[in-house]
């Protein structure tokens, strides 16, 4: 259990942040207008991961899942930073 607590804060706090940041990016007006509101939208998305961390039946299966969104995520940040979209 704690195995599992561990690896689902240290894989969901940087799937929020990148998720967060998206969202961000994503809405009209740039990331300057919606800053704000991507902070505040952080914590609960956060929550969210670390809980469905937890409903899914191993640890392993957890851990594959966090770290695959992450993979996801940063990469389509990255793809979007380089190629001048967001």
């Amino acid at each position: 259990m704690k195995l599992r607590l561990c690896s689902s804060v240290v894989l969901s706090l940087p799937l929020s942040v990148a998720l967060a940041g998206a969202f961000a990016w994503a809405m009209p007006g740039g990331w300057h207008r919606s800053a704000i509101l991507a902070m505040v939208l952080f914590f609960p998305l956060w929550i969210g991961l670390l809980c469905g961390a937890f409903a899914l039946p191993t640890t392993r299966r957890a851990v594959v899942v966090l770290g695959a969104g992450n993979l996801a995520a940063f990469a389509l940040l990255y793809a979007a930073r380089a190629l001048q979209l967001a």
